[in-house]
């Protein structure tokens, strides 16, 4: 995958499903690495840096603990997401804002 040789992967079912994921029937990968506890059958890719399957959320290749994957919306590219019970920043819980009326900031745009 990619530069990686992916040792374990078992390749009559390996899968390339998105720039930075592939499957196989056993896990999911994130840049070539095992992505922890994955469930490759539910498994889907979300806006910007989240992914999720039945069971966890993932910002990259960390899954966000507390996150419930069965309410989790990412909120465009840029890092923030949400569930029933929180908004997230990436990993992290931002703390005084409410789910249901949260509406993630404007990007600065670049300049050059």
């Amino acid at each position: 995958f990619w530069d990686r040789k992916i040792t374990h992967a078992d390749a009559s079912s390996f899968d390339i499903i998105g720039e930075e994921y592939a499957k196989d029937k056993n896990t999911v990968y994130y840049n070539g690495r095992t992505l922890e506890k994955s469930d490759p059958k539910s498994f889907a890719i979300l806006d910007g840096p989240f992914s999720k399957d039945k069971r966890h959320v993932y910002c990259c290749e960390e899954i966000i603990k507390i996150a419930d994957s069965k309410t989790f919306k990412a909120l465009g590219d840029y890092g923030y997401g949400k569930d029933k019970n929180y908004v997230y920043y990436r990993t992290q819980i931002l703390k005084g804002e409410k789910p249901d009326d949260f509406i993630p900031p404007i990007p600065r745009p670049i300049v050059y």
